[in-house]
């Protein structure tokens, strides 16, 4: 056992926190957004079955995020080594200097493993809304995992952009 451990709930919320600023920072560059998105056609990757909940737009005279949209979205793991539900990030991939590199070809990734098949009220495990007040994107993302203990863990994270 090593001397030093985070533990599984502060790795899970540095992991969503981390999610969270990479959503925000994809916000900040984009042109546009759109929440709970239909399914576009022209998107980059897809979605394999997985609910698009955020859609940004990564051109000007695109702003409605209908063509090379970066997208998140929820559903089941591409591949059986993520548990449950993840969320998934369809984009550019990042140059040296951690800036995205539109000119390139876009990937899906998970972000987040062992998201809530749906929040408490029915929801999937990420959700982005806008503030009905406020000029800005409400992001809600959930983690539910197993601790060392066995019992069942839940993470919630939150931010606004």
């Amino acid at each position: 056992m090593p001397a030093f451990s985070l533990g599984l709930p502060v790795v899970g919320m540095i992991w969503a926190l981390n999610a969270l600023m990479l959503i925000k920072a994809d916000l900040v560059r984009g042109y546009g957004w759109l929440a709970d998105p239909p399914i576009s056609n022209l998107w980059p990757c897809s979605l394999a079955g997985r609910q698009p909940v955020l859609a940004i737009a990564t051109a000007q005279d695109d702003r409605e995020a209908r063509r090379r949209a970066i997208i998140y979205s929820v559903g089941s793991a591409p591949s059986p080594i993520w548990c449950s539900q993840v969320l998934m990030r369809c984009g550019p991939a990042f140059d040296i200097n951690g800036e995205p590199n539109l000119a390139g070809g876009f990937q899906n990734r998970v972000l987040i493993y062992g998201l809530p098949a749906s929040l408490s009220h029915g929801e999937p495990g990420f959700v982005a809304r806008p503030d009905p007040l406020l000029p800005v994107l409400r992001l809600e993302l959930e983690e539910n995992f197993k601790a060392p203990n066995g019992k069942m863990q839940r993470i919630r994270s939150a931010a606004s952009a």
